[in-house]
């Protein structure tokens, strides 16, 4: 079973009650079949970036089933992975762990296997990074043993125990389908319910006497605990000189004021100390890690952060055969990406579906039922427009979209009715966007122009 991230709601308490009885299940369950659609003999559960979560499940566990001993690794990185089997070596004192040569990821896995020691739940907290699991690589996640041997991927190191249980945070569906080897074996958790989200804002702001601005707040951030606590965090260290309107007033003064806001760190002692506690720092993490996996689906992501967050379609998306001429008579144009022009029709098609499966496996993007239009989170899409300044790439895209929208956007006749207003709200935001070129100067004319015909 593994959790991964929805736009479904469920109750935190919901989520709980079921991860604490999970293990006792899976365990009679695989005592009869060794099936169910989990891979090898561990009963796995992922939770896509739910560290909070997992942390409250190791809570209840350890006050109501004393007989498990509870390990946590941080998991992001090779060397936080190691160091958190170094401390389960230590914590077991493990024969042979002080040895120069000692190989720990194999001496606690191999430990940890051993029905004789005992019933466990270990937590990989934050395993996003596929390579690092199953590349055998030098560069790319490979562990070589403590004598120079093969290097094996890090996923050989997961203990496999049936009186073990390894429960999992991730952000990435991808992996969490790979380790444990069905989407039936992947429970997925979306944003709080709003009674949770304001039990949360109260839990880090105090007593809260506007309900309604309470209530907007934790709207407007799509019941994210993260940066519900981030803003409770701000307004909190600036007492009495902030409140939540202030804070609401502030937030919807400009995308500026909104990434400012986003972007201020204020600490949770409960996190990784390595991990940010900035929604926008969270998110470009996994940006730049999508870009240096693949480039491709990093500038997917960067041209719909500019849409409309809803109903982005599919057909706005990929070059128009009249993106050339429009990209000719603008100058603004220049400088676009266009690597897909020397490209077959059919491999650009199959490097979209890729780069698209990437996104949702992130969790970035959600399609609907059709699967050919998409919607974003709007503050997915601030992040990645804050990450694009970053990297001095705002400019390029913003301008990338803008060109994409006037050649997509048909002749105004009853005909072609159904396409515009498909691409009206989007049409509106390029129309916005300074300074004027050829594109945008058609898109202001267009954005004028009533949503129906007369």
């Amino acid at each position: 079973m593994s959790i991964a991230e929805t736009s479904s709601t469920r109750s935190i308490d919901d989520v709980l009650s079921f991860l604490v009885a999970w293990p006792l299940w899976a365990s009679a369950v695989w005592g009869k079949c060794y099936v169910v659609g989990i891979k090898g003999y561990r009963p796995w559960l992922i939770i896509s970036s739910k560290s909070q979560l997992a942390i409250e499940y190791a809570h209840r566990v350890a006050a109501g089933q004393t007989d498990k001993c509870i390990f946590w690794v941080h998991a992001a990185t090779q060397a936080r992975v190691e160091e958190g089997f170094q401390a389960i070596a230590d914590a077991v004192k493990l024969p042979g762990r002080k040895q120069p040569k000692a190989d720990i990821l194999q001496l606690v896995s191999s430990w940890l296997s051993n029905q004789r020691n005992g019933r466990w739940i270990m937590v990989f907290d934050s395993a996003d990074d596929y390579d690092l699991y199953y590349s055998a690589n030098d560069n790319a996640g490979g562990y070589a043993s403590g004598s120079t041997q093969d290097k094996k991927p890090l996923a050989a190191y997961l203990p496999q125990s049936q009186s073990g249980f390894i429960l999992i945070t991730t952000r990435n569906k991808d992996l969490g389908r790979r380790l444990t080897g069905s989407d039936k074996n992947i429970l997925e958790v979306g944003p709080m319910v709003q009674g949770d989200a304001l039990s949360l804002l109260e839990n880090k702001l105090g007593p809260v006497s506007d309900v309604n601005a309470a209530i907007e707040l934790v709207r407007a951030f799509d019941h994210i605990p993260l940066a519900i606590s981030q803003a409770a965090a701000y307004i909190r260290a600036r007492e009495p000189r902030s409140s939540l309107k202030k804070y609401l007033a502030e937030f919807h003064n400009g995308e500026r004021r909104r990434m400012r806001l986003l972007g201020y760190d204020g600490g949770d002692f409960r996190r990784d100390g390595s991990a940010p506690n900035a929604i926008l720092m969270t998110w470009q993490i996994s940006f730049e890690h999508i870009r240096s996996k693949r480039p491709s689906t990093a500038d997917l992501l960067s041209l719909m952060s500019f849409f409309d967050r809803q109903g982005i379609p599919e057909s706005a998306l990929k070059p128009s055969p009249d993106l050339l001429e429009i990209k000719e008579e603008d100058p603004g144009s220049e400088g676009l990406e266009d690597s897909e022009s020397d490209n077959s029709a059919g491999e650009t098609e199959g490097a979209f579906e890729d780069d698209v499966e990437m996104l949702r496996n992130y969790c970035l993007i959600t399609p609907n039922k059709d699967g050919n239009v998409f919607e974003m989170h709007g503050l997915v899409q601030l992040s990645t427009r804050k990450w694009l300044e970053g990297c001095g790439l705002y400019e390029r895209f913003k301008q990338r979209f803008v060109t994409q929208m006037a050649a997509s956007f048909p002749a105004g006749d009853y005909s072609n009715w159904a396409t515009c207003q498909r691409l009206f709200a989007h049409v509106e935001v390029a129309a916005d966007y300074p300074p004027a070129t050829a594109a945008t100067t058609r898109l202001g004319r267009i954005s004028e122009h009533p949503r129906r015909p007369d």
